[in-house]
């Protein structure tokens, strides 16, 4: 199971996500779902890092436990590269969820509110 949890403010604003493990019981490396998600996964986090707008320190990927990424997106940046961060997790965040409807038993989706902070922008 793919578990993909985004964490927002409470004005929706995406503050990071985590997204781990691997989808049915093929062996890891031959499994055409988790290879999409993987090529969104890190298709954003590549451009998020190549328009400068996460630093390397922001992201954590593990593929040996499992399979996991963290991305921290709560460093304060200019407010264009904020907007561009914005959409770009908006584009992933919509992947994976059209993804997870056609594979529910596969990949789950969650968000989480954190309202107790809201990131400069």
């Amino acid at each position: 199971m793919i578990h993909a949890t985004f964490l927002q403010d409470n004005q929706g604003i995406f503050l990071g996500y985590t997204i781990k493990g691997h989808a049915g019981s093929i062996v890891s490396g031959q499994n055409i779902l988790c290879a999409a998600i993987s090529s969104l996964v890190l298709t954003n986090v590549n451009y998020l890092e190549t328009i400068k707008a996460i630093a390397e320190n922001d992201c954590f990927a593990d593929e040996i436990e499992g399979g996991i990424i963290h991305l921290d997106l709560t460093r304060p940046i200019d407010q264009k590269l904020a907007e561009y961060r914005q959409l770009l997790v908006d584009q992933l965040f919509f992947g994976l969820q059209a993804i997870a409807e056609e594979n529910p038993d596969d990949v789950r989706i969650n968000i989480k509110i954190d309202e107790s902070r809201n990131p400069e922008r």
